[in-house]
């Protein structure tokens, strides 16, 4: 189903520099395939701007030492920072991930996070929600790229090399047919 968007522009004389921007819209970033029974979906990692759009994309650059099942290219909005963690945590302290998404429109939250540890093996799996008007009604939002950040703490029990893995989806805006699975990986050295 492609999504529906409705914009309006709001300018007044007492307020000439000031543009608002709304959008009504049903599927704000494509229907997720893995919503859970709240409603969550999984957090989008990648946000690919619709071909035809008008709207120009600043930022996106990745920071550090994240690998990607598939690279961003031009075109797609990610957060800077998707996975915020020291380079070096010491075994058997907590330490700090922090995951962060994107949020396609002011109507998108963060709404928690799936993590799952195996040993040396970190994978969280961000959840966002999307607000829903009376009866699937449309809703008013602003239509802007927000980042949600998911704040876990691990524990790794022992030194190595500890892998933290982030999946997320790829979605394209305005075509509810793009929601692909994407994962995000980053290593970092746990020490005694």
């Amino acid at each position: 189903m492609r999504a529906a968007f409705t914009l309006r522009s709001s300018l007044t004389a007492a307020a000439a520099s000031t543009v608002v921007l709304l959008g009504a819209c049903r599927e704000a970033a494509g229907p997720s395939t893995a919503r859970d029974a709240s409603g969550a979906e999984p957090g989008v990692l990648q946000l690919r701007v619709a071909a035809g759009a008008t709207q120009s994309v600043a930022g996106g650059a990745v920071g550090g030492k994240v690998e990607w099942s598939r690279a961003p290219g031009p075109g797609v909005v990610v957060a800077p920072d998707v996975i915020v963690v020291d380079d070096t945590v010491q075994a058997g302290r907590p330490a700090r991930v922090t995951v962060n998404t994107v949020l396609p429109n002011g109507c998108w939250s963060v709404d928690g996070e799936d993590v799952r540890q195996s040993d040396l093996v970190l994978e969280i799996t961000p959840r966002d929600r999307t607000a829903e008007g009376a009866s699937g009604a449309p809703v008013i939002c602003t239509m802007q790229y927000r980042w949600g950040a998911h704040a876990v703490n691990v524990t790794f029990a022992h030194e190595g090399v500890a892998t933290i893995r982030v999946r997320g989806r790829l979605v394209e805006q305005g075509n509810g047919t793009v929601d692909e699975p994407i994962t995000a990986e980053r290593t970092i050295v746990v020490r005694r």
